[in-house]
């Protein structure tokens, strides 16, 4: 799956070098087709970058017993609500 992979990221990059974006759109969506359908997920660096700080936050959070601040339970609550787990 690499192989393909790299083949592709190959192709888009040629064509957005020479300004055909419709044909670099199609071979994105192609790419991300391949990836998907290896049971990963595409997102853009941004978000994931914001993905790690979250994760990051909430670690430190946990690991200094947010569990025992005034309020938790709320927040515990609304997180549920959010995700439709009731």
């Amino acid at each position: 799956m690499l192989d393909k992979i790299k083949q592709i990221e190959d192709i888009i990059r040629i064509y957005k070098e020479q300004g055909e974006h419709a044909i670099y759109k199609e071979f994105q969506a192609a790419l991300h087709r391949i990836v998907e359908g290896e049971g990963f997920k595409v997102v853009e660096s941004d978000e994931y970058e914001e993905l790690l700080d979250d994760s990051l936050f909430l670690n430190c959070l946990q690991n200094n017993g947010v569990d025992n601040w005034d309020w938790y339970d709320e927040a515990v609550a609304e997180y549920q609500q959010s995700k439709g787990e009731e």
